[in-house]
């Protein structure tokens, strides 16, 4: 969630703005995927509130939305407007995962030392 990714993680509160946010229904299932929100917007959400975090289990209707969307306002491609799109217009459910735990960001090269310090000594198990 949003407040454990700035007290748990590297990710400070103005970086978090960043993150999509997503509203899920009653049920546990996405019902919307909020790319960098407004204040206002996420003071609406209620508590916790949830980051997209990208992984997703697709099924066919992904390759039928991601041809019917266009550009973002960025000039991009956004999974996010396709997985929306999938939602909206054909009926696509996304179980929604919650976790209250911390995540170490790798969005950018100034965040690899800060990183690898928080891990120096951590014992990997697979």
């Amino acid at each position: 969630d949003r407040q454990a990714m700035i007290t748990q993680s590297n990710v400070s509160p103005d970086r978090v703005t960043k993150f999509a946010v997503v509203e899920v229904n009653g049920d546990g299932y996405l019902r919307r995927v909020i790319e960098k929100p407004d204040q206002a917007t996420i003071d609406a959400l209620p508590e916790p509130v949830g980051v997209s975090m990208n992984c997703w289990r697709f099924d066919a209707r992904i390759f039928e939305a991601c041809s019917a969307i266009g550009p973002s306002p960025r000039g991009e491609y956004e999974i996010t407007d396709a997985v929306q799109h999938s939602i909206d217009r054909l009926g696509a459910r996304y179980r929604v995962l919650s976790y209250h735990a911390p995540v170490l960001d790798l969005s950018s090269r100034e965040d690899i030392a800060p990183v690898a310090q928080r891990l120096r000594g951590t014992e990997v198990r697979l």
